[in-house]
C-alpha cells in the first residue's frame, strides 16, 4: 500500500475553490503497488482524457524496474472518494536533486530512454478537480520548488484544463520549448491523400523499389495483432532493430539485458489487453522490416521500427510505412489517430503530414524559483543569440 494523504489536512492553495472530496495516495517503490491499485490504474487508462502509452502501468512498471532502477520517483494517485474511491488522476514524477543548472529540488514528469510523450493521466470527467488536488499535494509537501512537464500533448481540452487550474494559483509557467509531433489520421489515408500529400517523385521511387523487391522473392505484408503475436514476431523485431545503427550505438532494445526484459514485459502486458500489433514485410520466409505499435482507447502509438540492413537499398522500412498508409483504413480501422513518437526531422515527415504540438517547461512553486527561472531563460536566450550570430559570421 502507498501512503494516503488527506489533502485538506495539509495546505490548500486554492482556498477560494470548493473542491470534490478527494484524497491522494503516494508510492515511492514498485513493491508498494497493490493489485487493487493496478486495477484502478487500468480503469483510469481506459477512461482518460488523453490516452498515453507511456503512462500505462504496463509501460511504467517494467520501465522503472529495468530501465530506471536507481532513480528516485514518486507515483501520485488521486481518488474521488464520493464515487467509491475512483482513481481520477495519476502522475509519475522523477525527483531531481539540486544541481549547478537548477540549484533546487524539483519534480519532472518521468520519461525513460524509450518514452516519447509526457503528461498526466486525467479522468475525462473529473479532470479539473484532479489537477487542483495534484498541485495542492505537491505544494503542501514543501519538498519541491518546481514541477517540470516534458513533451506533454497540447490538445485544447487537456492543456486548457491544466491552464485553468494553474491560473487560479500563484504558480508561474516557464516554457522551455515546443515541438511538433507527427501524427497520422487513418480516415484521411485515401488515394487522394497519397496523391496530393506525398511527393510524387518520392512515391514513384518507393513503388519502383517495391517492384524490385518482388523480383528478389515472394513479397508479403503481414499485420499481427494482440494474442496472435508469437515469439517469432518479437524475436524478428529485436534482431532487426539491433542489426542496424541502433545496435552499433547500443541504443537497441537488444543491447542490454535490462532493455530486453523491459520490452518482453511491455509486450506481454499489452498482449493480454489485445492492444499491441506488428506490421511486417517478408521476402519468402525472411522478415526484412517490422514495426511495433500499441493502442489505448482509440489512439495508436508507433513505438519503434526496424529493417534488415542487407536490404537497405530497397528501403524496406519506408516501404513498410507506406504499406501502412495505403492500408490504414483496414489495419487501423478502430484508431482515430496515431502518434508517431518521432522527433522533428524524422523521415516520416515525407509520409505523415499532420502534427500536434508538444510543450516542455516548468512551473515555479515559489518566488525565489520563479526569479531564478526568469533569469535562467533570459541568459540562455541571450547566449544562444550570441552563439548563432557568431556561427553566421564564420
Amino acid at each position: 500500500m502507498g501512503q494516503r494523504v488527506n489533502v485538506y489536512q495539509t495546505f490548500n492553495i486554492y482556498s477560494e475553490i470548493q473542491l470534490m472530496d478527494q484524497h491522494v495516495e503516494v508510492f515511492t517503490s514498485i513493491d508498494e503497488i497493490s493489485d487493487e491499485f493496478l486495477l484502478k490504474w487500468r480503469e483510469l487508462e481506459s477512461n482518460s482524457l488523453s490516452p498515453n502509452l507511456y503512462l500505462s502501468p504496463d509501460f511504467i512498471i517494467p520501465s522503472l524496474l529495468h530501465l530506471s532502477p536507481d532513480i528516485d520517483f514518486i507515483i501520485i494517485g488521486i481518488y474521488d472518494i464520493s464515487t467509491d474511491n475512483t482513481l481520477i488522476g495519476l502522475s509519475v514524477f522523477e525527483i531531481i536533486k539540486p544541481s549547478i543548472k537548477y540549484p533546487f529540488c524539483y519534480l519532472t514528469t518521468y520519461q525513460s530512454c524509450h518514452s516519447f510523450l509526457g503528461g498526466i493521466l486525467l479522468h475525462k470527467v473529473d479532470y479539473i478537480e484532479c489537477i487542483i488536488t495534484l498541485f495542492n499535494y505537491i505544494y503542501s509537501s514543501t519538498k519541491y520548488n518546481a514541477v517540470e512537464f516534458r513533451n506533454f500533448y497540447l490538445s485544447d481540452k487537456y492543456f486548457n484544463t491544466i491552464n485553468e487550474a494553474i491560473n487560479k494559483s500563484s504558480f508561474n509557467w516557464h516554457e522551455f520549448y515546443q515541438i511538433e509531433r507527427l501524427i497520422l489520421y487513418p480516415e484521411k489515408c485515401t488515394a487522394d491523400y497519397i496523391n496530393n500529400t506525398i511527393n510524387k517523385k518520392y512515391y514513384k521511387n518507393l513503388k519502383r523499389k517495391r517492384r524490385s523487391l518482388i523480383k528478389v522473392g515472394d513479397l508479403t505484408f503481414r499485420t499481427v495483432y494482440g494474442r496472435d503475436i508469437g515469439k517469432v514476431n518479437i524475436d524478428n523485431f529485436l534482431y532487426l532493430e539491433s542489426s542496424g545503427w541502433k545496435g552499433i550505438n547500443k541504443t537497441a532494445l537488444n543491447s542490454t539485458n535490462e532493455a530486453k526484459v523491459f520490452f518482453h514485459q511491455l509486450i506481454e502486458g499489452f498482449i493480454e489487453n489485445n492492444a499491441v500489433f506488428f506490421t511486417e514485410i517478408y521476402i519468402d520466409d525472411r522478415c526484412i522490416a517490422t514495426t511495433c505499435n500499441f493502442s489505448i482507447q482509440n489512439v495508436g502509438f508507433a513505438f519503434k521500427s526496424a529493417y534488415d540492413e542487407e536490404f537497405r537499398k530497397y528501403s524496406p522500412g519506408i516501404i513498410n510505412e507506406m504499406y501502412i498508409i495505403e492500408n490504414a483504413q483496414s489495419i487501423l480501422h478502430d484508431i482515430n489517430y496515431v502518434d508517431s513518437g518521432a522527433m522533428p526531422g524524422s523521415y516520416l515527415a515525407k509520409l505523415w503530414k499532420d502534427s500536434y504540438s508538444l510543450k516542455s517547461g516548468m512551473f515555479a512553486l515559489n518566488k525565489s524559483t520563479n526569479i531564478y527561472l526568469i533569469l535562467y531563460i533570459n541568459v540562455k536566450t541571450i547566449m544562444t543569440g550570441l552563439f548563432n550570430r557568431y556561427v553566421r559570421r564564420i
